[in-house]
């Protein structure tokens, strides 16, 4: 359920969630860790990864 809701969020909702998860993650409490870790197996990073590459690509149109 979660990587369908993800899929819809808008590439910068997308890498801001992805940021949390990833500081969460990082968190010294052990249950906090695995929570973050099923969520973060959970989504779909491929969205993200083509809206990572979708910027780069601008940038690369917008120096030529």
């Amino acid at each position: 359920m979660l990587s369908f809701i993800y899929y819809f969020f808008l590439c910068v909702e997308q890498e801001h969630l992805f940021r949390e998860l990833v500081i969460l993650f990082r968190n010294a409490n052990g249950d906090i860790q695995n929570a973050t870790r099923e969520a973060l197996m959970r989504l779909n990073v491929c969205s993200l990864l083509i809206c990572i590459l979708k910027f780069f690509s601008s940038l690369l149109v917008d120096c030529a």
